[in-house]
């Protein structure tokens, strides 16, 4: 994204307010003593050589703080993949190119009861996808919870969006000629399930969203993500994820299914 024609101001605008949420989240009131930001960095790398040479390398930051009634969350991962084929002229084939900022705030209202916030900035140039923005909140509750509260725990929670898309392709949509940015407003509903497996040694971890227009109820979106968390030292576990997105309108030649495989290495601090 290097031009700032009309299409692109409100992309730039919404994404200001993303990172201004982000900033205010982050400096939310203190209601108890601070105990600082924990979270974690993974990686992993896939590189083959022989008749198609091929390269895949992912990125995956988050990081948490909580104070007595909030929890706030920020999270980036990244994928970039590429191929080339002995004897095929046309050079590197770009597989894999997606960017996200995720953000998430919580707090707590009455017991199992909160009010939830999430948000999304993100793009997926394979997917033809050049910008994602994404914004909702409403009320949740807390389903159970484990004798460990941080890593056991089940959530419901459902509300309001808005969600800002621009594809660069043409769409073959009947409607209009080209696939033009669309404004969606949401009805939104989240879950996120976690746990401990096989007796503590295995970290679990299950979310899944749903995004239904109530201006467009065909555009709705449909994500899911599970990820294992193997300790394998105080710091370091072995890290696998899954994540599948299905979005029900896309464009001509662009798949609606999005699912992306990850194995790696996790740092926690």
């Amino acid at each position: 994204m290097v031009r700032i024609d009309g299409r692109w101001r409100e992309t730039l605008a919404a994404a200001v307010l993303l990172a201004a949420a982000t900033v205010l989240l982050a400096t939310a009131p203190v209601y108890a003593e601070e105990d600082g930001w924990t979270g974690g960095v993974g990686a992993s790398l896939t590189a083959q050589t022989g008749t198609t040479d091929s390269f895949v390398g992912s990125i995956d930051a988050s990081g948490e703080r909580s104070w007595a009634k909030d929890e706030v969350g920020l999270r980036f991962n990244a994928t970039f993949g590429q191929t080339r084929k002995i004897g095929d002229d046309g050079g590197d084939k770009v597989t894999q190119n997606s960017q996200a900022l995720l953000g998430n705030w919580k707090r707590t209202i009455h017991d199992r009861f909160f009010w939830g916030s999430n948000s999304e900035l993100s793009r997926d140039s394979v997917q033809n996808r050049e910008v994602r923005v994404a914004l909702s909140t409403g009320p949740g509750f807390r389903l159970w919870t484990g004798e460990a509260e941080s890593k056991q725990y089940f959530d419901v929670s459902g509300g309001l969006g808005y969600r800002y898309e621009l594809y660069n392709v043409t769409s073959g949509r009947p409607d209009r000629d080209n696939y033009d940015p669309d404004n969606f407003a949401d009805i939104v509903g989240n879950f996120e399930y976690k746990n401990m497996l096989l007796e503590d040694s295995i970290e679990f971890t299950h979310i899944g969203s749903v995004k239904m227009p109530a201006n467009d109820v065909e555009a709705f979106l449909i994500s899911t993500e599970v990820i294992f968390g193997v300790p394998l030292t105080a710091t370091w576990s072995l890290r696998a994820s899954f994540l599948a997105e299905y979005q029900n309108t896309v464009p001509d030649k662009t798949n609606q299914m999005t699912t992306r495989t990850n194995l790696g290495l996790s740092y926690k601090f």
